[in-house]
């Protein structure tokens, strides 16, 4: 694992940032449940996209990878819609 965050740094790097970010705003959207709902589904579009891209960039891409970030980002998105009901 340690060889694989090496090879992908700036990827990782961009991916940590944009969950700080996320967890930070999400946070400050608190009495607002909507902008908290909005913002998740962004984060799980930007997870999903950001798996996509990095895949692609390393020529891994399998529909098994596709399907795989698709439901993380919908398992991540649906629980952070039912922790603001």
């Amino acid at each position: 694992m340690p060889k694989l965050l090496k090879k992908h740094r700036l990827a990782f790097l961009i991916l940590f940032l944009a969950l700080a970010v996320f967890a930070f705003f999400f946070s400050r959207f608190w009495p607002n449940k909507m902008l908290q709902r909005y913002l998740a589904v962004g984060m799980g579009t930007f997870y999903f996209f950001w798996g996509l891209i990095t895949h692609v960039k390393s020529t891994k891409i399998t529909s098994d990878i596709v399907f795989e970030y698709l439901a993380m980002s919908m398992l991540a998105v649906l629980l952070l819609i039912l922790i603001t009901l």
